[in-house]
C-alpha cells in the first residue's frame, strides 16, 4: 500500500527506501491526512490554500449555475449548523460545518472532478481552518463572509459566488502567508 502511495520504493537487494517527499502522491486523501496529522507547518497549509483558490471559486460558479435545490440546501443547513456552532463556542461543531458547507459546494458544483476533491477538501480543511483561525484571532466574520458564498449561490449569481469563494479564500491565504513573512 505504501508502494502504491508513492511513499516507499523497495527493490531487491536494495531494501526498502523512503521516497522524496516529492513523488509521494500527496492527492491521495490517507496521504494527505498522514500528512496534516498533529501539526502541519504553514508552508504546507499555504500551498494546500493556492490549490483551493484555484478550484474552489470555480466551483462556486458551478454551485450557483447546476446546483439543485437540495444540494444548495445542504450548503444552507451547513451554515445554519456553522452559526449555531460559533453562538455556542462550540469549535469542534464550527468545523464540522464549516467542512460540509465547503464540501457541499463541491457536491453543488454537479463536476464529477471537483466531488472528487471533498475527501481531499475535508482533510485539509481540519487542519488550514484550525491554523488560519488561530493566526486571525477568531472567527468573527466567518458567517457573514460564508453567507456572502451562499447567497450568491442561491441567487444563482456565478460572478459573484465565483468572487465572494476567492475572497474567503484569499483572506486565509494571506494570513498564512503573512505569518510565514513574519518567520523569516
Amino acid at each position: 500500500m505504501l508502494t502504491a502511495k508513492g511513499l516507499i520504493s523497495s527493490r531487491t537487494r536494495q531494501g526498502i527506501r523512503v521516497k522524496d517527499e516529492e513523488e509521494w502522491t500527496i492527492l491521495d486523501s490517507d496521504v494527505l491526512k498522514w500528512s496534516l496529522e498533529g501539526t502541519p507547518t504553514l508552508s504546507v497549509i499555504n500551498e494546500y490554500l493556492q490549490m483551493r483558490i484555484a478550484i474552489e471559486p470555480e466551483a462556486a460558479a458551478l454551485a450557483a449555475r447546476f446546483g439543485t435545490e437540495e444540494k444548495v440546501a445542504a450548503i444552507e443547513l451547513a451554515l445554519n449548523s456553522m452559526e449555531e456552532a460559533v453562538k455556542a463556542g462550540d469549535l469542534e461543531a464550527e468545523l464540522q460545518a464549516e467542512i460540509d458547507f465547503h464540501a457541499g459546494i463541491l457536491y453543488a458544483s454537479e463536476n464529477r472532478f471537483y466531488i472528487h476533491m471533498r475527501d481531499i477538501t475535508r482533510t485539509a480543511l481540519k487542519a488550514g481552518v484550525r491554523s488560519t483561525n488561530l493566526i486571525k484571532g477568531g472567527t468573527s466574520d466567518l458567517i457573514e463572509d460564508h453567507g456572502k458564498v451562499l447567497n450568491a449561490i442561491k441567487a444563482r449569481n456565478p460572478s459573484q459566488a465565483q468572487k465572494y469563494m476567492f475572497e474567503l479564500i484569499d483572506e486565509a491565504r494571506t494570513y498564512i502567508e503573512q505569518k510565514l513573512a513574519a518567520q523569516k
